[in-house]
């Protein structure tokens, strides 16, 4: 089965918001087998939404149409769907009470529009929305699946798992056919060089690579899955899509071990990735951002003639950083970060891109220097992934045989 994506609002058109819906809901149905042959963006107009709505469902088994579903004047969608149908708008009185039960639960009085909202094409299925107002559909016509959900996020993937991956997984072509693995600080290119070791090349071209920049996700074939996970067993920090925070938080309440940060470069990414993860109180003690020297001396201990003799972005630097961390808070952790995040500051001996990474335990201190030029909040990101990555390496006992193969040395 495949599928095309229309994403419907004047904002998406004009680039004053970006389309990250499409994406997820790509992704997401990608996991079971339905694969998205096109993706368009309208504006909220009925003639543009009718004319891609004609155009893919010539392409594609299924249609997924995101936003217009309010209940203002410019919110066209249900009005274009049913027009192309030739169905007149029929009222549900059941998602009429849903709307209004939304609106008293919040002892809100629920304002008139919001009643145009329960009126749907005669073959529309209505989908619930237990996130906001605006109720989805579902049509089936001509052996075509079309869908229609809200543009706000929470409230489009609330249906797309609660409604539409369900449905399209009950469908006769399709089987839960892949499993995803996560990886962390290993190069697509490199991964593929292990992959190329054992495998055929009708296998590799079956395994889809989806990098950004905190690690590649793979989707493998339930197949081949056993032979990946053992080829990359070194480098796959979780299956499914879980991030490196997750799965660091979750080794660390089981063990009840605690953790600590002392950011420069990063300037509290690293701190807020770690505390993004619900629960991560249990096992997060602080995190400090000392970005003058005077904060390295007077908030984690750094020494004055360490930062007079080698700089705050030095090794030395990065290891007083994470042990004075460690000590401050009694913690079994700290990370550490020290680096010139750009586009100005570097120099030839110490350029942009530069950064060192203490990891502080109870047993001593490691240092690793990395070099990653990149755009400043990039710079930020990556810096945060690789400090999580090394103290993943070190929880999970691949310390002093794992091979880092993101360019990095020990110090």
């Amino acid at each position: 089965m495949n599928l095309f994506i229309i994403s419907v609002g004047n904002e998406l058109v004009s680039g004053r918001t970006v389309d990250t819906n499409s994406n997820l809901i790509s992704k997401s149905l990608s996991a079971i087998g339905v694969e998205t042959v096109g993706k368009i963006s309208v504006p909220d107009e009925k003639k543009a939404i009718k004319e891609a709505i004609q155009f893919a469902i010539g392409r594609a088994d299924a249609v997924i149409i995101t936003g217009g579903l309010g209940p203002t004047p410019d919110d066209v969608t249900v009005e274009a769907i049913s027009e192309f149908l030739g169905e007149k708008l029929v009222f549900h009185k059941d998602v009429l009470d849903s709307i209004r039960e939304h609106f008293d639960s919040q002892g809100l009085v629920m304002p008139e529009n919001n009643i145009r909202q329960a009126y749907l094409p005669e073959s529309a299925t209505p989908i619930p929305n237990n996130v906001g107002t605006a109720p989805g559909l579902f049509i089936k016509k001509d052996g075509k699946r079309i869908f229609a959900i809200p543009g706000f996020p929470s409230e489009m993937e609330a249906m797309l798992n609660g409604f539409i991956i369900p449905k399209l997984s009950g469908t006769e072509e399709l089987t839960e056919r892949f499993e995803s693995f996560s990886t962390a600080q290993v190069p697509e290119s490199q991964i593929l060089t292990m992959l190329e070791k054992k495998l055929s090349k009708s296998s590799l071209k079956q395994i889809r690579f989806y990098p950004s920049y905190t690690g590649i996700n793979l989707q493998v074939p339930k197949e081949t899955a056993p032979a990946v996970r053992e080829l990359l067993s070194d480098y796959i920090v979780a299956n499914g899509e879980k991030k490196l925070e997750q799965v660091i938080g979750e080794i660390l309440r089981t063990r009840g071990q605690t953790l600590s940060v002392a950011e420069s470069c990063s300037g509290g990414m690293l701190a807020s990735r770690i505390v993004s993860v619900s629960g991560s109180s249990d096992y997060f003690l602080a995190g400090i951002v000392s970005y003058s020297n005077e904060a390295k001396k007077k908030l984690l201990g750094v020494r004055e003639e360490t930062l007079r003799k080698f700089g705050a972005v030095s090794p030395e630097t990065a290891a007083e950083m994470a042990e004075g961390a460690r000590k401050i808070h009694n913690c079994d952790f700290a990370l550490s970060t020290t680096g010139i995040a750009g586009p100005t500051g570097g120099t030839r001996e110490k350029p942009v891109g530069l950064v060192y990474i203490g990891l502080a335990t109870k047993e001593g201190w490691s240092v690793r220097r990395y070099f990653m030029p990149s755009e400043r909040n990039i710079f930020r990101l990556k810096t945060t992934q690789a400090a999580l990555n090394i103290l993943w390496v070190y929880l999970t006992g691949r310390w002093g045989r794992y091979k880092f193969l993101d360019g990095s040395e020990e110090i």
